[in-house]
């Protein structure tokens, strides 16, 4: 099943998937931006429920084979002008540092931790392949 190289890289995916959010949600959790109710959960490994894990796992699992099995595969230059990688990385990060002053004040800490968190991802994937994004199915 996991031969395929689209296969290992969603196995990478999942990986970062989980490396990446556990630090987030635990931080989270015990900030009270969200909880879960007495015995509503199976287990908790650090702050943050099992199930929570589980869907760390299934979304990018679902979303992989979703795209992996639907939609059209296009072969095509990954080559990215320089300027494209700056203003994809430099946006991200510019995300990323706005949802860190919005997590200065109650009202937007919720708000500004998402921004925060998902900035330098954004970052990564505008850096490396902003102009694949209008390319599935030969657009």
């Amino acid at each position: 099943m996991w031969g395929h190289p689209a296969h290992s890289g969603l196995a990478i995916i999942i990986g970062l998937a989980v490396l990446y959010t556990t630090p987030w949600t635990n931080m989270m959790i015990p900030e009270g931006v969200w909880w879960y109710g007495d015995g509503a959960v199976i287990a908790t490994i650090w702050h943050t429920p099992l199930e929570e894990y589980l869907f760390f796992v299934l979304q990018p699992l679902l979303t992989g084979f979703w795209l992996y099995h639907i939609m059209p595969r296009v072969d095509m230059s990954l080559s990215i002008p320089g300027w494209h990688r700056l203003a994809g990385g430099l946006a991200g990060l510019g995300i990323s540092a706005g949802g860190w002053w919005l997590m200065g004040t109650e009202s937007t800490f919720y708000l500004g931790s998402l921004l925060w968190w998902s900035g330098p991802i954004l970052a990564i994937q505008w850096a490396f392949g902003i102009t694949y994004c209008g390319r599935f199915g030969g657009a």
